[in-house]
């Protein structure tokens, strides 16, 4: 089922605040909006988070693990080839550093798994895994994974995302920009570049509003889609020192104009200094939820039609999150992936959300705005 969130006063909601509805999108909320924004193109598409426990330390073997949970999926992941009336599968995000692990101590021990800028692709496992699954469904395909960079004889290693197509291009590269204390060991800071937005070619169906009904294409066609890409840590304030209201990640996706965000996580509820007992501690999944919802604030109020510049702001914009499962050296972490969409007035969505200790494969269908590709 998917929720339907209301914010209230600027606030993310609890779970008491939380309502069930059948529908996605209430029609007749859209029509004002459709009037103001004759010139949006809006669409459709299908999503996938993939949230696993890595075998630590063993890409193979997470390699593995990733190819099974795919393989008992197949039939909802593909279902978009056999049906006009199914929006198409367009990515498939998986969480942070997650064919790896996550938990290193130093650079040494890190590095036997940095994939080079510059390798050939039968080198660099993880982009031919990522080229694997682009191609078997058609779509792009999204990991973290650990990142190396010559640059005037120095090695870089950064905590990083890639991002490849059907046809095994890599699209984009972007590094983890707010390191965590985890991160500290081995990861090389990214000052200079700031957090990654781009425009992504992606496949969807275009959407619009008749007068007695919301009615949909049957069929795909490629549209440019403002994205913002952000690793785990990127959502927090800079070390924990920065201001909590500097919202940095949530101001980038305000700023970029971005109606499509993706996020890779290896989310965890507790430091490393914790004791035994505290890292234990799994939290409900609407509890990382709700946190995640604040540290989006900005995107939720004052959302008139045009930003502070003039630009115009995305009448929806769809957010998808995967996190790891799973134990790494005492750090448990909490899963909880989702997918939700942040609509102009402050309107929250959840589309689908995933277990916060098991593993599994979450698809559901979202909606934004999009340019489409003539």
């Amino acid at each position: 089922d998917t929720l339907l969130l209301l914010m209230s006063g600027g606030c993310p909601p609890t779970e008491e605040t939380r309502k069930e509805t059948n529908n996605a999108v209430d029609d007749d909320d859209d029509k004002d909006d459709d009037d103001d924004d004759k010139d949006v193109s809006m669409c459709e598409f299908r999503v996938a988070c993939v949230q696993f426990e890595p075998a630590h330390g063993d890409r193979t073997k997470s390699f593995e693990k990733c190819l099974r949970m795919l393989d008992a999926h197949e039939h909802v992941l593909l279902s978009s080839s056999s049906s006009s009336v199914v929006a198409p599968l367009s990515i498939i995000q998986f969480p942070e550093m997650c064919f790896t692990g996550y938990t290193f101590d130093s650079r040494e021990e890190i590095e036997p798994f940095v994939e080079w800028d510059d390798e050939e692709e039968e080198e660099a496992v993880t982009r031919q895994f990522l080229s694997s699954v682009a191609k078997r469904f058609d779509c792009l395909a999204s990991a973290g994974y650990v990142r190396g960079i010559r640059d005037a004889g120095r090695k870089m290693y950064y905590n990083a995302v890639q991002v490849i197509d059907e046809a095994g291009r890599v699209i984009l590269r972007a590094n983890k920009h707010h390191l965590y204390c985890i991160d500290e060991t081995w990861a090389d800071e990214d000052i200079e570049s700031g957090f990654t937005s781009l425009e992504l070619v992606l496949k969807a169906r275009g959407i619009g509003n008749t007068n007695s009904s919301r009615s949909s294409s049957s069929k795909v066609e490629e549209y440019r889609i403002k994205t913002t890409v952000g690793i785990c840590m990127d959502i927090n304030p800079y070390k924990f020192e920065a201001p909590w209201g500097a919202f940095e990640f949530a101001k980038t996706i305000e700023k970029a104009s971005s109606s499509l965000i993706l996020f890779a996580s290896a989310w965890t509820n507790a430091h490393p200094d914790d004791d035994a007992e505290t890292k234990a501690i799994v939290p409900d999944r609407t509890e990382t939820w709700n946190y995640w919802f604040n540290r989006l604030l900005p995107l939720f109020v004052d959302q008139e039609k045009e930003g502070e510049e003039g630009i115009l702001r995305p009448r929806k914009r769809a957010f998808v999150f995967a996190n790891i499962v799973g134990v790494e050296r005492e750090i448990h972490f909490v899963g909880s992936s989702v997918v939700f969409q942040i609509e102009r007035g402050g309107k929250l969505i959840v589309k689908g959300g995933l277990d916060n200790k098991k593993e599994g494969i979450l698809v559901a269908r979202v909606e934004c705005n999009g340019v489409k590709v003539l």
